[in-house]
């Protein structure tokens, strides 16, 4: 509950630079998350509500996140990486 708080405080913190950079007749906001992940989505909804924009969209691509060209890397891979 305490991180949902402070990402809602985020999005009240960024909302004056946001409209300011979106000027005086703020359109749509698009946030794309990565679906596939709880985490993500949730931190996506908070912010937003931070932000208290009325018109926003959200777009849940988990491709955009994991696109299906990048290679896999197997677990032993991902450990060298680690270790590296």
């Amino acid at each position: 509950a305490r991180g949902r708080r402070i990402i809602q405080g985020q999005g009240r913190s960024l909302r004056g630079e946001i409209l300011g950079r979106m000027g005086p007749a703020p359109g749509r906001l698009k946030v794309t998350y990565d679906a596939g992940s709880t985490r993500d989505n949730t931190t996506a909804e908070d912010l937003l509500a931070g932000l208290g924009l009325p018109s926003i969209a959200r777009v849940g691509d988990a491709a955009v996140f994991d696109p299906p060209w990048c290679p896999q890397l197997t677990a032993a891979a991902k450990e060298r990486a680690v270790r590296a």
